[in-house]
């Protein structure tokens, strides 16, 4: 589990569409998220051009209507917007298993519903205020009629889930904005690895194979900026620990599943077992003492933004630590995950050059706790570090046209007095936190932006090969609002433990289907 959380906390998010480089500055440092206000439209353009203008299917020289058979205007009451906003997404999620040992090639045959409503109203003088609630439900029938062929901790996780979806009440008066509840937002500058995007959790049961879109969890938090052109300052607190959803310790997607079953000792002690992870601290709204917070302030100028960031947060991987021997004399049992608090200072940039878009990230971590592994015995042993940490990420984005973007990262890190450099030392880093990562991206879309193709790679260790992963899709809009896609993941892991660590028959096809109402 956690080095599945490890690798899509560092990949950050897999983007399935990238704007063109002229995208606004907002855009490129990441203000203009889900998260952000949603002020009124803008009205249509006095051209009058409709959507069979856009896609080539009208005339070129429509007739002019004489006035007497033009309709007449309509009153301010009937052109006046409605102040609410409501919406919805059905989605289904199919994926066959290409080798498994289990009873069924039906990995999942899931249903998805999201839904919200929205209440906006803006007052003279440039006041914004907004109101959101949503949710967000999975039903999983591969898991609900083949409950037998799975583990009781993975039923729990994929049987079906039930949450929050970006739920909140805001207020913007263009200089300063408040908003409270549910939020999402990207931290970083990044599409594949992020060493800045850590203020919301992930879903990270199926690495690779879970919607970009999908891929950040809300948190309740507390978030006000100040805008004073070219400078904005931004404020997030956030109110509760919560590390996201991720496959349990014995779980198809987790690299513990292999790591301790292997191990003649564990393999044989947990038997029948269910092992469960257990997050310290827990989830607690009341738990005062394990508020996070964030600073961010950005510098935008012409083609170029610059971001400083700084934070005392919660280790979002968390650092593993094995049940008490007592522990495995009960039929179900937790594996311990500490998230130690430590403090961390940030700096990111955009910059716009033509057809290219030139991306960096770069953290410092004070104190952060680093799990390690004695490897000098047989017996399988965790143990904790406190060591300081220095990350970057470089990325270029080419993005020729509207319709072709592609872009390749490369992210490192550097752990202060890594045990592994010194003699004599039998404590390794448990995860390959060094191992130098490199993403590439492609995105095409053709048909007249109804079809469109995704590429994504994954290599971590650029020498020493640790494994890498590839994922293809391609989708077609049936409709303006129904899309279906088809796609393909495998996974290369090496007998080196990391992120995908035991992944050998985890490869997978799959069929996608939504429909936005």
């Amino acid at each position: 589990m956690l080095l599945c959380t490890a690798a899509l906390l560092v990949c950050g998010h897999v983007a399935r569409a990238q704007p063109a480089a002229s995208e606004s500055a907002d855009d490129a440092v990441g203000f203009e998220d889900s998260a952000d206000f949603a002020r009124p439209a803008a009205p249509a353009a006095a051209s009058g051009e409709g959507s069979d203008d856009a896609v080539g299917f009208a005339d070129s020289a429509a007739p002019i209507q004489p006035a007497s058979s033009r309709p007449a205007p309509a009153s301010a009451a009937e052109s006046e917007p409605s102040p609410f906003t409501l919406g919805a997404t059905l989605g289904w999620h199919t994926a066959l298993r290409l080798e498994t040992d289990r009873p069924s090639r039906l990995a999942a045959l899931r249903q998805i519903v999201a839904a919200h409503v929205e209440f906006s109203h803006s007052w003279s003088g440039g006041i914004h205020f907004v109101a959101r609630v949503a949710g967000r439900s999975e039903v999983d029938f591969e898991y609900l009629g083949n409950a037998a062929a799975y583990d009781a901790a993975s039923y729990e996780v994929y049987a079906w889930q039930a949450r929050p979806g970006e739920s909140y009440l805001g207020i913007d008066t263009s200089v300063f904005a408040l908003q409270v509840g549910e939020q999402t937002i990207n931290y970083g500058q990044g599409e594949m690895f992020s060493v800045l995007d850590i203020v919301n959790p992930r879903d990270l049961r199926e690495p690779l194979l879970t919607d970009a879109s999908e891929l950040r969890l809300p948190v309740l938090m507390t978030r006000a900026s100040l805008s004073l052109d070219p400078i904005r300052t931004e404020v997030l607190v956030v109110h509760e620990p919560y590390f996201g959803l991720a496959a349990p310790p014995l779980g198809e997607f987790s690299p513990f599943r292999k790591l301790l079953l292997s191990n003649a000792s564990l393999g044989a002690a947990l038997g029948n077992r269910v092992l469960r992870n257990r997050h310290i601290p827990e989830r607690d709204l009341l738990d005062f003492g394990a508020t996070q917070a964030h600073f961010r302030m950005t510098w935008t100028g012409p083609g170029l933004d610059l971001t400083l960031s700084a934070g005392s947060v919660l280790d979002p991987l968390g650092v593993p630590s094995l049940p008490p021997a007592q522990a495995f004399d009960q039929p179900t049992i937790d594996l311990p995950i500490h998230h130690p608090r430590y403090t961390t200072f940030g700096h990111s940039g955009a910059w716009v050059l033509g057809a290219f878009v030139l991306r960096w990230e770069a953290a410092f971590d004070l104190s952060h706790s680093t799990a390690v592994r004695e490897t000098g015995g047989s017996l399988l042993s965790f143990g904790t570090l406190r060591r300081h940490q220095l990350h970057g990420l470089l990325s270029l984005l080419y993005a020729p046209s509207t319709t072709t973007s592609a872009s390749l990262e490369v992210a490192q890190s550097y752990v202060f007095d890594n045990p592994e450099r010194q003699p004599g030392q039998t404590n390794a880093l448990l995860f390959p936190i060094e191992a130098t990562r490199v993403g590439l991206r492609v995105t095409q879309t053709f048909l007249r932006d109804r079809g469109s193709l995704n590429l994504v790679g994954m290599r971590f260790g650029a020498v020493l090969l640790n494994a890498w992963a590839v994922r293809l899709e391609v989708g077609y809009k049936l409709l303006d609002a129904l899309e279906l896609s088809v796609g393909a993941v495998t996974y290369q892991p090496t007998p080196e433990f990391g992120f995908f660590y035991g992944f050998e028959h985890n490869d997978r096809v799959f069929v996608n289907l939504r429909w936005m109402l």
